[in-house]
């Protein structure tokens, strides 16, 4: 019936629609005539007032998500349509859809009469025209007035006469509210059913158009729905569209309704950063997007995100912490020169309500970062070599060091920094220094350089978070980001290339047109030597030092951090250029009080960078690479002035305390020793 009706309707609509709206002017031609001619002539726009869904996709053109304002809208196309709901929907709304031309004069004579003088609220009468005029056109307004209503009338004649009935109809459908936020038939199929509108059963699609004329009172009362979606599927029946063996299946089938609930999101901290992004000021590094261009300007936002990576990283997350009471994790991994390829904000992956609440990879809020520990020490490292040092300099380890520097004086007079559990070494070298990760050496070291200089570095690698030149910095005493921390290592894979961050490439306008582009872009803030020095100590890192828990199948470097009372692990590293860096933080948030737990004893261990987060990175690394091609770093020359210790005799006073108990001993995570636990 209904692809007879579309091939008779062209044809007829326009001879029904002359008969009777002569005899609609001659029953109420003197009202309307002044009315009409007080209105201004109606534009119809290329492009109707809807609001349609943003379209997030990955670095391959994958689809990632979707963001929706207040209204959730996905158009389809009229081959997606499926004949079920076209037919439901004029059964429904509009049983003579296709014989009028537009407009009921029946029911706007119906709704004029009522009380046209006092100009109140007016009946209905809208044919699928006029409620698509309405819903799509915002001249149209939505005030229940004679001037509304002839409006409406004059914009659904002229939609009759430039289109098919059937481009209305698929376009009424993309554009009518369904409830549960859902506007079109595509998210209300998924809002109800969770399934695509392609797949809606005849039942499903007699619940949808019966649900169009008050879908909150429906679904508040799913007897009522019952007996409404009923209603329509004997209309359908009546007017030949389904059997009457399908009539009587139909009818018999549950509701079926999927409870509503928070969807679940890919890279749902990512995309809640992209959302973000699109509405920060361009000024600030954003798009300056407003709410409603996010949210209902149908645009696609080409993201450097890969999916695969994503879901390694999530792997790796869950690999290591799997348990409730596990703390949180934030994780960011880039290409060497800053394209975004993964993102972890918290261990609920897929939650944006909760990536809303906080994002541990990226920690917008000013000074939100977490301590870094000793994945700061590069940056000293960086500066001592900008300053011609060598990594072969040597420094004494003592267990605890008391710097008499007015620079690193605190209110309690002298800083006392202290090795990780105590432990005291001889004369060692920088390298080893690194490697083994030990406080009084780099207390030693940022006062030669300078705290100054040691910060200096950090902003030059890509660190913006607010820091001060005290001695202290060199500790990583200060709050940092993932998202910092990820862009500041790449630096050192780039040989001394800062990247601008990138996650957006391309945004497309809903017609096509290029909206914004971004491309990525290298500074140099560091010299090839001084890039190259830093790489080859943290090569030894993951080779010899704290690191080796992190070792991969291929060239790697990096570096540990563990803060005060293990209340952050970190583990950051990347490989050679073009590359990967990732940068790994492991922590519980601060209670009522700011008080942070300690994870001193985390699945029967204290939690260290090299224990929890470098297996966290080693394990998305040896998955996120395995496809990449294996580089080797440039060798670095490990030359300039070699320094020793006995230079600072005047400013160091060494200290010993006890050998701390021993630690008991597990298979796994590693055992307590010199090299993995800091």
């Amino acid at each position: 019936m209904y692809e007879s009706q579309l091939s008779a309707s062209k044809v007829g609509r326009l001879v029904a629609f002359s008969a009777g709206f002569a005899l609609f002017l001659g029953l109420v031609a003197s009202p309307l005539i002044v009315a009409a001619s007080a209105l201004k002539p109606v534009d119809l726009p290329s492009t109707p007032a809807v609001p349609i869904n943003t379209t997030i996709y990955d670095v391959h053109g994958t689809p990632i998500a979707v963001l929706h304002g207040d209204e959730n809208r996905i158009a389809i196309s009229g081959k997606r349509m499926p004949l079920s709901i076209r037919q439901a929907v004029v059964a429904a709304e509009d049983r003579r859809f296709f014989e009028h031309g537009g407009v009921s004069i029946g029911g706007i004579v119906r709704a004029l009469t009522t009380d046209v003088g006092a100009g109140d609220a007016l009946q209905g009468g809208s044919t699928i025209t006029q409620q698509y005029a309405r819903n799509a056109f915002e001249q149209v307004g939505t005030a229940r007035t004679v001037h509304r209503k002839l409006t409406e009338a004059l914009l659904a004649v002229r939609l009759e006469n430039q289109f098919s009935k059937q481009q209305i109809l698929d376009d009424y459908l993309n554009t009518i509210y369904f409830g549960r936020s859902a506007y079109g038939i595509e998210a209300a199929a998924e809002a109800y059913f969770a399934e695509p509108a392609p797949k809606l059963t005849v039942a499903q699609s007699a619940y949808l158009a019966g649900i169009i004329r008050g879908p909150e009172i429906y679904d508040a009362t799913p007897k009522l729905a019952l007996q409404r979606r009923n209603q329509v599927l004997q209309v359908m029946f009546d007017m030949k569209d389904i059997s009457a063996r399908a009539l009587r299946t139909a009818s018999a089938a549950p509701l079926g309704l999927k409870t509503p609930k928070e969807p679940p999101v890919q890279a749902a901290y990512f995309v809640e950063y992209i959302r973000r992004l699109l509405r920060t000021p361009a000024s600030e590094g954003g798009f300056g997007l407003t709410d409603a261009e996010v949210g209902g300007g149908g645009l696609r936002v080409y993201t450097t995100l890969d999916l695969s990576m994503q879901k390694a990283a999530e792997a790796a997350v869950t690999k290591v912490l799997n348990r409730a009471d596990d703390p949180e994790v934030g994780m960011v991994a880039m290409t060497t020169d800053g394209q975004i390829r993964a993102m972890v904000g918290g261990r609920d992956f897929t939650s944006i309500l909760a990536a809303r609440g906080f994002n541990y990879a990226t920690q917008e809020a000013p000074g939100a970062g977490r301590a870094v520990g000793s994945t700061f020490k590069p940056f000293t490292l960086a500066a001592f070599f900008r300053q011609g040092y060598s990594v072969k300099s040597a420094f004494s380890g003592p267990s605890r060091i008391t710097i008499r520097d007015p620079r690193c004086d605190g209110p309690d007079g002298p800083w006392r920094p202290s090795n990780y559990n105590n432990e005291g070494f001889g004369r060692m070298s920088v390298m080893r220094a690194t490697e083994d990760s030990v406080n009084t050496v780099f207390a030693q070291i940022v006062t030669k350089v300078g705290p100054e200089a040691a910060l200096q570095a950090a902003r030059d690698a890509g660190i913006t978070s607010p820091l001060q030149p005290v001695c202290s910095i060199t500790l990583g005493t200060f709050g940092v980001t993932p998202l910092e921390m990820a862009r500041a290592y790449s630096t050192f894979a780039a040989r001394g290339l800062r990247p601008d961050i990138v996650a957006v490439t391309k945004i497309l306008g809903p017609n096509g047109s290029v909206v914004a582009t971004r491309a990525p872009n290298q500074t140099r803030t560091f010299t090839t030597h001084v890039a190259d020095e830093v790489n080859g100590v943290l090569q030894n890192v993951i080779k010899e030092g704290t690191g080796t828990p992190a070792q991969i199948s291929r060239p790697a470097a990096g570096k540990t951090g563990t803060t005060e009372q293990h209340r952050d692990v970190w583990f950051a590293g990347y490989t050679p250029d073009p590359g990967l860096a990732a940068a790994v933080w492991i922590g519980y948030p601060p209670d009522k009080n700011g008080n942070i737990k300690a994870m001193t004893d985390l699945h029967g261990v204290q939690a260290t960078g090299g224990g929890f987060a470098g297996r966290i990175w080693k394990y998305f690394m040896e998955a996120a690479t395995a496809d990449m091609p294996v580089l080797q770093f440039a060798p670095p020359n490990f030359d300039g002035k070699v320094i020793g210790a006995s230079g600072f005799g005047d400013f160091v006073r060494r200290f010993t305390f006890p050998v701390p108990t021993p630690q008991p001993r597990f298979s796994w995570p590693p055992q307590f020793c010199r090299k993995h636990c800091r």
